[in-house]
């Protein structure tokens, strides 16, 4: 069963909304959005999210009851084409966040981790720019970094090594007519656990779209 709502009123937003499965999961998740110019050329985006946790009925999502919440604050800043974010998130229970079903919505989840592990707390900073101002119709990349620490092992509660990831993204929608339809996207990123035992992660994705209509 779902439950939600979104009240807006002008740039600001609140939304809220419920899921729960029997004998699975409660899940509720909330956030609220700001945004306003500083200058003709220059705006913000303010957001707060909270996501709350927890086993319901005869916990068969991992097979012992847990709860645990995750908060998080992101603010944008756009000028032009380029848009900056710096984010935070903090896992406040010493159980892992869950996501059994979909992606997971936080702020510093990216491509390889999600950031949202038992009692993990992590910073976002990224940087993205659409580059039709300079005549590339269609081209946009994006960097990104993320640091994670903090976090414990949900079942023993030791201290685990502080990670960080890289991201780069670069998208690419022609314009020409002979190529409507079709966009391509790069997309890399490193994990980076920098204390012992030490060791990386490299991730690598190629994506070709075409979009087509059926009518």
């Amino acid at each position: 069963a779902v439950a939600g709502g979104t009240f807006t009123y002008g740039k600001f937003s609140l939304g809220a909304v419920n899921y729960y499965s029997d004998d699975i999961i409660n899940i509720f998740y909330s956030e609220t959005k700001y945004s306003f110019p500083i200058t003709k050329d220059l705006g913000a985006l303010l957001a707060f999210q909270f996501t709350d946790q927890r086993s319901v009925g005869q916990e068969r999502l991992n097979g012992r009851s847990f709860t645990t919440d995750q908060l998080g604050l992101k603010g944008d800043i756009s000028y032009g084409g380029a848009v900056f974010t710096l984010g935070y998130s903090n896992t406040l229970r010493r159980d892992d966040m869950q996501s059994p079903w979909s992606g997971y919505p936080g702020y510093t989840s990216v491509q390889v981790q999600d950031f949202n592990r038992a009692k993990e707390q992590a910073v976002i900073t990224k940087l993205s720019y659409d580059f039709s101002r300079l005549g590339l119709e269609g081209v946009s990349a994006a960097v990104l970094f993320v640091h994670g620490w903090g976090r414990v092992n949900a079942s023993t509660k030791n201290g685990v090594a502080d990670e960080n990831e890289f991201d780069a993204d670069f998208q690419w929608r022609p314009k020409w007519s002979f190529l409507k339809g079709f966009s391509w996207r790069f997309r890399y990123a490193r994990v980076h656990q920098y204390q012992s035992p030490k060791n990386s992660q490299h991730d690598y994705r190629f994506i070709l779209n075409y979009d087509f209509p059926l009518l």
